[in-house]
């Protein structure tokens, strides 16, 4: 697993430029608050996370299992109560292919077992360092 390293685009934004790998790409604040948003906030990061791993344990399962699944398709949706605390994550995924009923289910299972989904549900300590130059 690779170090991913966020830094400031600008001082006067909230866009922040991001390096996992040989991989770069922006987050942003939410779109009420930077109006010209260059990217997902830190939260649609999160929920992307969640709903690539849930597909791609999921095909990495078929494979190996040699099941004819065709496609996966996930969509995450935030669960708030009130206007902003977040009380849940609907995870809705859907599967084609030629898979008998015992194949979906043991997809639904595996779906669990995705390593983000395991680290959403398990709180796990955050250790912060701070520097200064």
């Amino acid at each position: 697993m690779s170090n991913v390293l966020i830094k400031t685009q600008n001082p006067k934004s909230y866009a922040q430029s991001i390096t996992a790998d040989k991989f770069n790409f922006v987050s942003d604040a939410p779109k009420d608050i930077a109006k010209d948003s260059q990217g997902p906030d830190p939260h649609e990061l999160v929920y992307a996370a969640l709903g690539a791993c849930t597909s791609m344990t999921m095909q990495m399962y078929a494979q190996r299992k040699g099941m004819n699944l065709e496609s996966v398709e996930v969509s995450i949706d935030p669960v708030k109560e009130g206007s902003h605390e977040l009380t849940s994550i609907r995870r809705n995924v859907k599967v084609t292919g030629k898979l008998s009923s015992e194949e979906i289910d043991m997809l639904a299972r595996v779906a669990d077992k995705c390593p983000i989904h395991k680290l959403l549900v398990k709180a796990i300590p955050i250790e912060t360092k701070f520097e200064t130059n």
